[in-house]
């Protein structure tokens, strides 16, 4: 017998593959160098400096996997809701009840989930198939939960939502970051003059002074750790910490997803889970 989430898994499975294509490209990136240090000369205080400056972002391709990795995502959950929907109801649902079935994802307070502190309340249209226990556990993985809207909004759940919004109407904007991780060497010579600065939080920072008479070609060696972030101000409409690696960003939403199949939703099912109560929902609500 096929799993019931056998659809769902194939849509992880894919989006773990183009996981492992962004981790492999990010890490290519970093490692072709793509800043350099410049040195300057600060003649009213008698000192060299240098800042670190990115000469190139990373390539279109990037973005793209990283819409297929959301995509593919975001597939899984829905799919999981239909699958499980069709099967708890017994039959396959009519096209005008399959445009509604979504694994909604709610970040805004304002849109309680119903339960014993909000009061009874219609369940959102996406789960309205779904027995009271799946949709009771889906509503424990809202975003909205959170205690403050940082919390809220950088979620993971919450993060794949705006992407994935975001990608089907534009290129994700990503560009090289210099986050606040800095190597400075110096040689025995200049050790004790040398005042490195220490954090790089954005293209163009200072990393390092020395005396106007060091040379820092010849005592000085910087090692940026160069990053991969969605771009602020970019399509992305929520305020998701863009100064997030990327890679780590696209893991943690990977890993809430295979949580949520695996658990909220891949769980043993119920005898209860098969009752069929009136179906009611309430209107989407973000």
């Amino acid at each position: 017998m096929a799993s019931p989430l056998e659809s769902a898994s194939l849509k992880l499975v894919r989006a773990g593959k183009h996981l492992e294509s962004l981790k492999y490209e990010v890490e290519r990136f970093k490692n072709s160098h793509p800043y350099r240090i410049v040195t300057d000369v600060d003649l009213e205080a008698g000192e060299r400096f240098a800042y670190a400056v990115m000469e190139r972002n990373p390539d279109h391709e990037l973005s793209l996997i990283l819409g297929d990795l959301v995509h593919n995502l975001r597939g899984a959950l829905d799919h999981a809701v239909f699958e499980l929907s069709q099967l708890l109801q017994g039959r396959h649902l009519t096209d005008k009840e399959a445009q509604s079935v979504e694994f909604p994802i709610w970040v805004d307070p304002g849109h309680l989930w119903p339960g014993k502190k909000t009061g009874a309340r219609p369940y959102p249209p996406g789960v309205c198939f779904l027995s009271k226990r799946l949709q009771k556990w889906i509503g424990l993985e809202q975003p909205y939960k959170g205690p403050d809207e940082t919390t809220r909004l950088n979620h993971p759940l919450a993060v794949l939502y705006a992407i994935n919004n975001a990608d089907k109407h534009r290129e994700l904007l990503l560009v090289g970051t210099l986050p606040p991780q800095m190597l400075v060497g110096a040689s025995r010579e200049a050790v004790n003059s040398v005042h490195a600065t220490p954090a790089v939080v954005e293209n163009g920072s200072e990393v390092v002074r020395v005396p106007l008479e060091l040379d820092p070609t010849e005592h000085l060696s910087a090692f940026v750790i160069v990053e991969v972030a969605l771009q602020g101000g970019g399509p992305i409409r929520n305020p998701i910490a863009t100064s997030s690696p990327l890679e780590g960003l696209a893991d943690s939403m990977y890993q809430s997803v295979a949580y949520v199949l695996r658990n909220t939703l891949g769980g043993p099912l119920q005898e209860s889970d098969f009752e069929k109560p009136p179906i009611e929902h309430s209107a989407p609500a973000r």
